[in-house]
């Protein structure tokens, strides 16, 4: 019963990294 915790965890991971490339790389395409 650990993969829906797995889950969780690679979609925060996900969410983080896509965040880091919206800082790092300024567009204003995720604004919208």
């Amino acid at each position: 019963m650990n993969t829906g915790f797995g889950q969780f965890i690679v979609c925060n991971f996900c969410r983080c990294i896509l965040r880091i490339f919206a800082e790092i790389m300024p567009q204003g395409d995720i604004d919208q």
